[in-house]
C-alpha cells in the first residue's frame, strides 16, 4: 500500500479532524453532499431537483467542474450544465475545466491531454451557490481542485450543496481510495477495478465527510478492496455506491439517505472483522397508472389450465365408452357361463367385455382351430359352448367400473 501525493496536488492537505473550523449554526447549514455512485443517468432526476432547490438560497452562480480541457469535454459540460439550465434558467454556470499539472492520467506512457501549467482556478469559489463535479480519474480531480480544498469547505458549511459523480463523489473523503488490486503482494480485487493502479493507492482527499466513498460497486466489485483496506488499518469505516444510485449525506445533521434504484453497502471495523450492511435506495413511485404485472406462476397456471382440460377430456371418452358398452349389453343374446375362470372374470373387470373372447377361448382351448362367437352358440342352443367372459351386465361376479 502506498499514499500517493506524489502527483502535484498543491499544499498538502491536513486531516478534517485537524482543520480549524467556525462554527455555524446549524439552521444556516441544510446542506446535503449528493454522491452518485456512477456517472450522469437521467433516472436520477430527483436527486437533480434536490440539488437545485439547496442552492437557490445561496445565490445564482452554480459550479461545474470536469478534467480535461475544454475542446475535449464540451458534451459531459453541456451534459452536466442541463441539470442546471433545464430546472433553473436564471442561474449562472461556471465552468471549471481541471487541465493543470497531475490532472491528466497516463495511458501507455503519454498523458491523456496535454496539461496547462499556467492553469488558475477561479477566485471565488466559495461563494458558488453549489457545484457539480463530474467522474475521472481522481488522482487528476484531486490535483485541480486540491489547492482550492479551504475555499470548497467554506462553500459546503455555509450551506451550499454538492453534487459528486463517480470520481467526484470520491474526492469528498478524507482518505480517497484512488484504486489498486493489491496488498502485500495478495489480491485483493479485481484488475478490472483498479483504475489504473497495481497495489492499494489511498491520496489525501479534501476532507469533506470522514468515511472512504467508494463508487460504481455493482460494476467493479470493490467490495474485497475495501475489506482488505479496512482489516489492515489502512481505512477506517467506508462506504460504497452503485452506478444510478446516490447517497445523500446532510452535513448539519450527519444522517444520510439513500436515493436511486441501486444499494449501498456499508463497511465497519469490528474487533473480529469488518461489517458490511446494505441499504437499498428509495425509488420515487410512478406517477402514472401500468398495466397489471402478470401472474408469478403463470407458467403453472397454464400447465394446471391444461391438466384441467385434458381430465375432462378423458371423462367425456371414458362416458362413451361406458354407453357404447352398455347398449351393445342390452340385448339377451349371450347367455352367461357358469364355467367362467378366475381369469376371464379379471378381463371383465377390466371392461375388456366380448371383444376378449376369442383371444380367451383359444388359450383354454389350443386345438381348436377358432373360438366359436357366443351369440351363434347361444341361438344354436348349444350348451357345450366353450368357456367365454360374460357380458359387463348381468350374470354371476360381473362388475362395472364406473
Amino acid at each position: 500500500m502506498r499514499w500517493l501525493p506524489k502527483v502535484p496536488v498543491g499544499k498538502q492537505l491536513p486531516r478534517a479532524s485537524k482543520r480549524p473550523v467556525t462554527p455555524i449554526p446549524a439552521r444556516l447549514c441544510p446542506m446535503s453532499l449528493f454522491l452518485v455512485g456512477g456517472p450522469h443517468d437521467a433516472s436520477l432526476q430527483q436527486v437533480y431537483d434536490e440539488f437545485i432547490d439547496e442552492a437557490r438560497p445561496h445565490g445564482d452562480r452554480v459550479g461545474i467542474a470536469v478534467t480535461g480541457p475544454a475542446e475535449q469535454n464540451q458534451q459531459k459540460m453541456a451534459e452536466l450544465s442541463q441539470i442546471v439550465s433545464s430546472r433553473w434558467p436564471q442561474a449562472t454556470i461556471v465552468p471549471i475545466h481541471l487541465d493543470g499539472p497531475g490532472t491528466s492520467s497516463v495511458v501507455d506512457g503519454m498523458p491523456t491531454w496535454p496539461e496547462n501549467p499556467q492553469y488558475e482556478l477561479p477566485a471565488d469559489l466559495d461563494q458558488l451557490a453549489g457545484i457539480i463535479v463530474g467522474g475521472g480519474w481522481v488522482p487528476g480531480y484531486l490535483a485541480g481542485l486540491g489547492p482550492a480544498a479551504e475555499q470548497l469547505s467554506r462553500m459546503v458549511r455555509s450551506g451550499a450543496p454538492w453534487l459528486g459523480f463517480s470520481g467526484g463523489a470520491m474526492i469528498c473523503s478524507c482518505s480517497t481510495l484512488a484504486g489498486g488490486w493489491r496488498l502485500g503482494g495478495r489480491q485483493i480485487g479485481p484488475e478490472a477495478g483498479s483504475r489504473g493502479f497495481g497495489d492499494l493507492t489511498i491520496v489525501e482527499g479534501l476532507g469533506l465527510i470522514g468515511l472512504t466513498v467508494s463508487t460504481h460497486l455493482d460494476q467493479l466489485s470493490p467490495e474485497g478492496v475495501l475489506v482488505s483496506a479496512i482489516e489492515s488499518g489502512h481505512l477506517g469505516s467506508a462506504v460504497s455506491i452503485d452506478e444510478k444510485t446516490c447517497l445523500v449525506v446532510h452535513h448539519s445533521s450527519g444522517r444520510c439517505h439513500v436515493m436511486g434504484s441501486g444499494i449501498v453497502r456499508w463497511f465497519t471495523p469490528q474487533a473480529d472483522g469488518v461489517l458490511v450492511r446494505t441499504e437499498h435506495g428509495q425509488v420515487p413511485k410512478a406517477t402514472t397508472s401500468h398495466a397489471p404485472a402478470p401472474p408469478r406462476f403463470d407458467g403453472f397456471a397454464k400447465v394446471a389450465a391444461a391438466s384441467r382440460r385434458a381430465a375432462r377430456q378423458a371423462a367425456k371418452v371414458h362416458e362413451a365408452a361406458t354407453e357404447t358398452a352398455d347398449t351393445k349389453s342390452s340385448t339377451p343374446t349371450q347367455r352367461n357361463s357358469p364355467k367362467a375362470t378366475s381369469k376371464n372374470r379379471a378381463h371383465t373387470k377390466k371392461g375388456s367385455g366380448a371383444a376378449s373372447a376369442p383371444a380367451s377361448t383359444a388359450a383354454e382351448n389350443p386345438t381348436a382351430p377358432e373360438a366359436p362367437d357366443a351369440s351363434r352358440a347361444s341361438d344354436a342352443g348349444n350348451d357345450t359352448a366353450p368357456d367365454v367372459p360374460t357380458s359387463p351386465v348381468g350374470g354371476p361376479g360381473a362388475t362395472i367400473e364406473s
